[in-house]
């Protein structure tokens, strides 16, 4: 069977059957997991799926820029649908993720994973600490617009004084960046990086 890695924000049709497919992994509304979804660039933030020859969406890579780093990127929520597992497919897309990072200049890439070691071991992943993710650009703020800016991801007000923990917000050059600590499991996970 012929595959196909397109990059989801191209293919907003695909956003409803990606969510799904990230929704049988990992659960959450519907809404928020389409969210989470919109808004890729050419670059990084994106996401990459795997289509079948039939057009269906099979597998999904989560591509992010590393906070704090100039060439580093984080490969997350990296799923195969069920059926297709044990067929080379995952390798595929983590090859196919690592190639997209290299053509838009990433040349380091890290994940994370609780259940997952062997796969990425397999693939010349190596233990490392964890990183956070820069998912999202909001430009032409100015730091005291920071206070009311709403971050969905915790559905709070964000004030200085009441930052929810693991959630950090920086400013630079007037643009908001929201990182999120990943950490899937504390202390036995895995945060591999690859060179």
């Amino acid at each position: 069977m012929d595959y196909e890695t397109v990059v989801l924000h191209t293919r907003r049709e695909l956003l409803e059957e990606t969510a799904t497919l990230l929704n049988r992994e990992w659960p959450r509304s519907m809404a928020a997991r389409v969210a989470s979804l919109e808004g890729g660039v050419d670059e990084l933030p994106c996401s990459l799926v795997l289509l079948n020859s039939g057009g269906a969406v099979v597998g999904h890579a989560r591509l992010l820029p590393v906070a704090g780093a100039t060439n580093a990127a984080l490969i997350e929520s990296v799923v195969v649908c069920q059926e297709c597992r044990g067929c080379g497919l995952g390798r595929r897309l983590m090859e196919e993720s690592e190639t997209y990072c290299v053509r838009v200049g990433y040349n380091a890439m890290h994940l994370s994973t609780h259940d997952q070691q062997g796969f990425y071991h397999h693939l010349g992943y190596q233990d490392g600490p964890s990183v956070n993710g820069r998912r999202k650009c909001v430009t032409n703020l100015t730091e005291n617009q920071v206070q009311y800016i709403v971050i969905k991801k915790c559905r709070l007000n964000f004030e200085p004084s009441r930052r929810p923990q693991g959630v950090c917000v920086r400013v630079l050059s007037l643009a908001i960046y929201d990182t999120v600590t990943v950490r899937w499991c504390c202390g036995s996970g895995l945060h591999a990086t690859r060179n």
